[in-house]
């Protein structure tokens, strides 16, 4: 099992940092890629790159002892790169899936997204995963081996209150609520080109947000 887990993360390690790396020199060679939408999504391709590159070493790692070998500072340091690296990503996926329903289902709105909120944007989630993820090391719960011990992660079966507490703020506020919010901005950018193709006709709006597209 360990040496399927060890192939596993060797392949996400390769295909993960190879791809994401691809990205990023894409962006940074081709400047007409510069928009706001890319801005996050390059944030995006930076968080998948620590996850592929920096993410996988620790578990390869104990995946090879069969075992976690890194004392309680090695797990606090795991778990910490994995939470904010993930908060990052879900997060991240939200604020897509936002942009997207402004553009097209509210081309016209004030909120669509700039440069400057778009890296504003990018900074409030890295600086919220931090801060999330940070929160353990001052005890509310804490970072312990999980699974097969070469990972480390939250106290997910402490029954203290205050850890149970953590538990539920983080599934609510970094699981739940953007899966939520991206369910629902796509439903709404479906059901408005639906109806668009649908009726064959463009309005103003319509026009506006079909431009939006072009552009990005």
């Amino acid at each position: 099992a360990h040496g399927m887990v060890m192939m596993m993360l060797f392949i996400q390690c390769v295909l993960g940092t190879t791809f994401n790396i691809g990205v990023l020199m894409l962006f940074f060679k081709r400047k007409d890629f510069a928009s706001p939408t890319n801005t996050i999504v390059q944030s995006l391709a930076v968080a998948d790159l620590l996850m592929s590159s920096v993410g996988v070493v620790t578990p390869f790692i104990a995946s090879y002892h069969q075992e976690w070998p890194f004392g309680e500072i090695g797990c606090a340091y795991d778990g910490f790169v994995h939470y904010v690296v993930g908060i990052v990503q879900i997060n991240t996926v939200a604020i897509v899936a936002i942009d997207r329903f402004i553009c097209i289902t509210r081309p016209m709105s004030p909120m669509k997204l700039n440069q400057a909120k778009a890296k504003m944007c990018v900074g409030i989630v890295w600086g919220i995963a931090i801060t999330i993820a940070f929160f353990p090391f001052l005890g509310w719960n804490q970072y312990v081996p999980e699974g097969p011990m070469t990972t480390c992660g939250i106290d997910w079966f402490s029954r203290e209150s205050g850890d149970r507490s953590y538990i539920i703020f983080i599934f609510l506020a970094n699981f739940v609520t953007p899966l939520f919010i991206a369910a629902f901005c796509y439903y709404f950018v479906y059901s408005t080109i639906r109806n668009v193709s649908r009726n064959g006709v463009w309005d103003v709006n319509s026009e506006k947000g079909k431009k939006n597209l072009a552009a990005e």
